[in-house]
């Protein structure tokens, strides 16, 4: 028995959108795969999708369904492509790669066949011209004995009758030719001639030597002699395989057949109580079909299995005070349980296919809902009920089924947590006000530098003066001193001259371009000092209305320190920061100005290594608690700069010049407006330490409301590095008179 939608939907279109809309709440491993499947099922057969039709909501009806069977008239595609086609297909893909296989080794043993044939005719060939030489020098003996050239000569030509020698020739002991033959025929086209040396031996002495030129037997004549048989065995061997392969798979194709079929019935019509039928016992393709029925019982099986929880989850979903719902990608309501609808509906109506933005406001709320978030997200807002407005805390997860993403939200109503809540934001009121100006200070802190439009009409005016600076007739007066350079010996004939008559009236002009020049370069300064000037009183008079707030909350100092190196653990990436031990007692600080002066200095000391070059670059970092002040000391490894007071970083710093130095400029006024200081000391001969001191209070025992240090402390509680080590010494007190120039 399993509950049943109460929808207008038809029954046909029914049993999908709800296996997929309550698997969105439902809980258990068997819900989620059999969603799974389903999806996979649809998107391979070309199955309508969940979101089309919205899933309607639960009733309490209930109907029976039997398993593996599908509602009566339910809509189904065709399979692609016909089993005979498919089987057709299959054999003649099997039968093709037999005959690949069997075409590769023939012709394999074929070439093989061949390559032995020319080598055996080419040996046979050999072995002949050494009998040859063998029989002509034995014959040839008496003649050479006898010095009867006559004899040798008739010998010699007896060779002519075999046509693959074309020469013979027979020398005496002492290197003379005694006869000598050359056959007249032309020598075959692609032969390989081959020389023989046949020593001539007369009563175990030798009396001369017979040279044999022959011939060997070309690939190509081999080759046509050879092919025709084998390729005429090659056609026939060919012809046998592909009887045979096809009678050998034709019970492979049939049993295939067979599964081709109940695999689509299968998959077609969810029929789980089929079975494949084995035509053979004992070969691989049975167990495979016994395989693939225990595979399609233990599928049906689970799809029982996910009926039965689905109508459990239906149930706890039903039951759970909380309301939940379902929405779509496009933002629709796809399901939702009872309590949702109390909670949004004063009539309880079904709120299926409505916007979620209608339901939820502000609109901040239904962004929640928005598909392309990752993880649970809690907010708080109001719901719609009529023209009343509930607070509500919704928490929403995003999940994706198949090729459906959902999002399931549980609405929670607070309408009674709102009105404990007021009396407690009475109280909050204060610290509230001072957040407020704190942030209005900060406002005003960055208004003083909003001095854009000034800085642009300076640069304009650098750039005008550097276009009449490139712009002017310098060079014509160069061409005017080379050319007196050119007549320094007649000078006094030169500007005689017509062309030298011509040389004071330039001057001249020459002149009055250069003061309009000047006069233009001197406006364009003017400017610039006037833009200046114009910073300068900016700067004044906004400083009178600056006014340091600082809003202090419980923070822990080694979470803050560990938050502050994993900020900026690319920008000191060439640093190794050595952290001792950090105070774990939370403390009343401004987390936002220290963590700014923290990283100041941090990146002060990458600075100042760079600068220097030095070897090391290993910083040791301390966090010291004393009575009513926090101290962060940073100790590098580099000789600190002598004859130098505190007025060399604090007011006579150049940050362009000196960027590292800068960077403690910015960081001691803001120390001091906190109440705090910024020291360098020498703490050895060949290291230098900056200390950053605050003034810091205990965290009350009791906060006022809920956990004071915030969800970013909460988030960074893993320990700081190098937490547990031994604490090194308290830093001793800091003197004005000590804090040289750092060598940067």
């Amino acid at each position: 028995m399993r509950q049943r939608w109460a929808s207008a939907a038809p029954r046909s279109s029914r049993r999908l959108r709800c296996n997929g809309s309550c698997s969105l709440v439902a809980a258990g491993r068997n819900s989620g795969d059999g969603r799974r499947y389903a999806a996979a099922q649809s998107r391979e057969h070309g199955m309508e999708r969940a979101h089309e039709v919205p899933p309607p909501v639960y009733r309490s009806e209930t109907t029976t369904v039997q398993a593996g069977h599908e509602p009566a008239g339910a809509p189904r595609p065709a399979h692609r492509g016909g089993s005979a086609g498919s089987r057709g297909s299959l054999r003649m893909r099997l039968t093709g790669i037999a005959m690949l296989t069997c075409l590769a080794s023939l012709l394999l043993a074929m070439t093989a066949s061949v390559v032995h044939d020319v080598s055996a005719q080419r040996r046979r060939r050999q072995l002949e011209l050494q009998m040859l030489a063998q029989l002509a020098a034995d014959n040839v003996a008496p003649a050479l004995v006898f010095a009867d050239a006559t004899g040798a000569r008739d010998v010699l030509r007896a060779l002519q009758r075999v046509p693959f020698v074309r020469a013979a020739r027979v020398r005496d002991a002492e290197g003379r030719t005694l006869a000598q033959w050359r056959s007249t025929t032309p020598r075959p086209a692609g032969a390989t001639g081959v020389r023989l040396r046949q020593p001539i031996v007369v009563d175990h002495e030798t009396v001369g030597e017979l040279r044999l030129f022959g011939t060997l037997p070309s690939v190509r004549a081999t080759l046509e002699h050879v092919l025709p048989t084998t390729f005429a065995i090659w056609v026939f061997a060919t012809a046998f395989a592909l009887l045979v392969a096809r009678r050998l798979f034709r019970p492979i194709a049939r049993q295939l057949g067979e599964l081709m079929r109940v695999t689509a019935r299968v998959a077609d019509h969810a029929d789980y109580e089929i079975r494949a039928e084995a035509f053979e016992t004992g070969g691989e393709l049975a167990r495979f079909t016994e395989r693939l029925n225990q595979m399609i019982a233990a599928i049906g099986r689970v799809v029982a299995q996910l009926r039965a929880s689905e109508s459990f989850n239906r149930v706890v979903l039903e039951t759970v005070p909380e309301g939940v719902v379902t929405v779509d990608a496009r933002g629709r309501v796809a399901a939702h349980n009872h309590a949702f609808a109390r909670t949004v509906d004063e009539a309880q109506r079904p709120q299926l296919g409505r916007p979620i933005a209608q339901i939820l406001a502000p609109d901040e709320l239904a962004r929640l809902f928005d598909v392309e978030h990752d993880g649970p997200r809690t907010s708080e807002g109001v719901a719609l009920r009529g023209d009343r407005r509930v607070p509500v805390e919704v928490t929403t997860a995003a999940i994706t089924l198949g090729a459906d993403a959902y999002v399931v939200g549980v609405v929670r109503d607070l309408t009674e947590q709102k009105a404990a809540q007021a009396r407690v934001a009475q109280l909050h009121e204060q610290l509230l006000h001072a957040s407020r100006e704190a942030g209005m200070a900060e406002v005003a802190i960055e208004v003083l530098h909003n001095i854009g439009n000034v800085l642009n009409s300076v640069g304009i005016s650098a750039r005008a003066v550097a276009h009449r600076v490139r712009a002017s007739r310098l060079s014509s007066l160069r061409r005017l001193v080379e050319l007196l350079r050119e007549h320094r010996d007649d000078l006094a004939a030169f500007l005689a001259s017509e062309r030298g008559a011509l040389v004071l009236p330039f001057l001249e002009r020459a002149l009055e371009a250069l003061e309009h020049e000047q006069r233009q370069i001197l406006d364009e300064t003017e400017r610039m000092r006037q833009h200046l000037d114009r910073i300068e009183q900016i700067v004044h008079e906004q400083n009178r209305h600056v006014t340091h707030v600082t809003v202090q909350a419980p923070c822990r100092p080694d979470r803050l320190t560990q938050a502050v190196l994993s900020r900026l653990s690319r920008q000191l990436a060439t640093l190794e920061v050595v952290a001792g031990d950090c105070p774990e007692t939370p403390v009343l600080l401004d987390r936002h100005k220290t963590e700014r002066l923290l990283g100041s200095v941090l990146r002060y000391a990458a600075a100042a290594l760079e600068a220097v070059g030095a070897a090391s670059r290993r910083v040791a970092l301390e966090v010291v608690r004393e009575d009513d002040a926090l101290c962060w000391c940073v100790t590098l490894p580099c000789a600190p700069a002598c004859a130098a007071v505190r007025e060399a970083f604090v007011q006579r710093c150049d940050a362009a010049a000196s960027p590292a130095t800068g960077l403690l400029h910015d960081a001691y006024y803001e120390a001091v407006a906190m109440g705090g200081r910024l020291e360098i000391e020498a703490a050895g001969a060949d290291t230098t330490r900056v200390v950053l001191r605050l003034p810091v209070r205990a965290e009350p025992a009791t906060p006022p409301h809920g956990d004071a240090t915030g969800h970013a402390d909460r988030a960074r509680s893993e320990p700081v590095a190098g937490a547990g080590r031994e604490h090194r010494a308290a830093a001793r007190p800091i003197r004005d008179s000590d804090t040289p120039r750092p060598a940067a």
